[in-house]
Formats: structure tokens, sequence, C-alpha cells
């Protein structure tokens, strides 16, 4: 726990305005020590973080509480930084700042654009870095671990508004880079999809037995790479000959940037066509579904989702979503929680005894 004065020199952020926030907008609520003094924990000082970082890319400090509390709603813009300043904590190795970095571009806007916008421009930079020798595997390994773990918060707070059969996203026996695969379950439950994330590397049996032991409505193959899609195949066909027949259907594709895992990795930006993709029919049947750099490796009865990750998860829940429900539903954007689970132990003293605080 944390003075006020620790925590102003923490975040930067002047005593003053952490009371004036704390009173304005209730960004944080502190607790009280016994002698009235305020005391933050680490999820207060990174919600201040957070929203300190937010005003610096201009929004206003309401907004920026309203993005800090998951209340900006579905479909508002927000202002997305470049990725300069995560970049910078890569190559420093300085594992605090990209993970400030992080929070603060993920809370700036819609998920989609904030992944194709921050996130796969520094996940190209760190692979260049990588195979260039510039950034240890180490250091790739870290970064990739602080990413996976804001990615994963924010499909924990998506699912937590989530129902019904999940539907599986993970990646097949071998693969290994999961950010993509990550980033598209987060999506995917924003948009209303119960996920179940099985991450990197499980065998075609695993998978089956996943799908038998959930009673999931569908499966989301991520094939990152060309060396996975021979172990993606084996994971469809054993998926597949677990459902009943399929049907054909024709599926666009939408291109994305520079992306991993789920996403693409070609670099296509805007090529919409059409392409022969199949989907099961039957109640009883299971949507089987393949998304990555890679997919068009991969061909029918699985569904290519295509390069878009907010496409992708609306053609998602087109083909899982049951009958007489919308076709295209709003992103769910649930409540956070508190961002302190402390609350205070009782109002202001009259004269604010953190002024005088020497602790």
């Amino acid at each position: 726990m944390y003075t006020i004065r620790q925590a102003a020199a923490l975040t930067g952020i002047p005593a003053a305005t952490l009371r004036a926030w704390e009173r304005r907008y209730a960004v944080v609520a502190p607790a009280r020590s016994d002698g009235g003094y305020r005391l933050y924990d680490e999820a207060a000082i990174r919600a201040l973080e957070v929203m300190a970082g937010l005003v610096a890319l201009g929004h206003s400090p309401q907004r920026a509480a309203l993005e800090v509390a998951g209340r900006r709603g579905p479909g508002e813009p927000g202002v997305i930084p470049a990725a300069t300043a995560a970049i910078a904590a890569v190559d420093e190795q300085d594992l605090r700042a990209l993970s400030r970095a992080s929070e603060v571009a993920l809370a700036a806007g819609p998920l989609p654009e904030v992944i194709q916008r921050w996130l796969m421009p520094l996940l190209d930079h760190i692979g260049r870095e990588w195979a260039q020798g510039r950034l240890s595997i180490a250091a790739e390994h870290a970064a990739s671990h602080v990413l996976m773990r804001v990615l994963a918060q924010h499909l924990d707070l998506a699912s937590t508004a989530s129902t019904g059969p999940p539907v599986l996203v993970g990646l097949p026996r071998g693969a290994r880079h999961e950010l993509g695969a990550l980033a598209f379950a987060a999506v995917a439950a924003q948009h209303g999809i119960a996920v179940a994330y099985l991450g990197a590397d499980l065998p075609a049996d695993d998978w089956v037995r996943a799908a038998a032991d959930t009673g999931a409505c569908g499966a989301v193959v991520a094939v990152p790479l060309r060396s996975d899609v021979r172990a993606a195949r084996e994971t469809v066909t054993a998926l597949t000959g677990t459902v009943g027949p399929t049907r054909e259907a024709a599926a666009g594709t939408s291109g994305l940037t520079g992306a991993s895992g789920l996403s693409g990795t070609s670099g296509r930006t805007g090529d919409s066509g059409s392409t022969g993709v199949s989907e099961p029919t039957g109640a009883s049947a299971l949507v089987v579904a393949v998304g990555g750099g890679a997919q068009d490796g991969i061909r029918p009865p699985a569904v290519r989702l295509g390069h878009d990750l907010a496409v992708a998860a609306d053609r998602l829940h087109a083909l899982v979503r049951p009958r007489g429900t919308p076709a295209h539903p709003s992103p769910t954007v649930p409540s956070r929680p508190p961002t302190s689970p402390h609350p205070p132990a009782h109002p202001d003293p009259p004269a604010d005894p953190d002024r005088t605080s020497t602790a």
C-alpha cells in the first residue's frame, strides 16, 4: 500500500490532482489508514497511470475516467496512441513501462482498432528485432508475456457478460505464436460470444475432448504460420469427423496489416473478396473455423474467418448464434469492477491529513 505522496511519486501525478480526480470522477477509491490517510494499492496505481496516459493523449479527465472504468459505450471513438512508447519499452526491456503503455492503449478505444493500429505494429517490431538478433529470446518472451497478460484481462472482463455454449479458441499441436489468437478471443467475447480459450500447442485429440467436455458450439483453430498448417489440418479433421453434415457458403476476407496469431501476417489490407467455405448444418453440428496468417492453407469444411478481427468475430457470431438473435450485435462492454477493492473507511476529515503527511 502506498501513501498519497508515494502514489504521486510513482505515477507522476501531483497529490492535489489525485485528490481532485478521486473527488470528481471516482477513478479510484483508496483505503484509509487508522489515522485517516489515503492508502493506494497496486490496482489503484495502475488505474491512475492509465488515466494519466489517456489525458496526455488528449482525452478530457472526465472521458479518461470513463475509459478507465470501462464505461465507454460501444462504438464510441477513442484517441489511440502510436506504438512508440511501447516500442521504446521493448527496446529498453522495461517491462513496467511496456505494461503501462499496453494498459493505456487498450483503454483508449475500441479493441479491434487498438489491435490493428497499436498492437500489430508493436508485434511487427518485436518480430523484426528478434529475427535480426537485436532482441533476445528471453526479452521477446518477457514482452509477449506482458502483452498476453493485458489481453487476458480484457478477455476475462468481456467474458463476464457471455453466456451459452462456448466457442473454443486456441492453436494446434506445435503452434506457439498465440498473441493473435488471444486478441481474437477478447474481440469475440466483446461481441457476445462465450469463449473458452485453450492456449497454444494443443493436440487434436485434446481439442475433441475439450469440445465434448464443454458442450462447445464451435471451435476456432488459429494458424499463424505456414509451418502450423499440417497440425491445423489434423485438428480440423478430428473436429469435423465428430460432427454432422456441412453446407457450402460464401464469406469474404478483409486484410489486416501485419497481424500475427489469428490475424494475418501477409500485410494485406482491404482485399475484400469471396471465398468458398462451408458451415455446419443441424442443431448438433460443431462450427469449425480457422483464422491466422496461414488460414488459406486450410480447406473446407473449415470456415475461413478472414484477417479482420472485428469482421471475423461478426462472422463467427452469425455462425454460432441461436436462431432469432441479431446477426451483428453491438460489442459487449461490461462495466469494470472497482479499481480498488477497499472502500474508504470513513469520509475525509475536515482538515485533510494527507496534506501534512510525511509518510
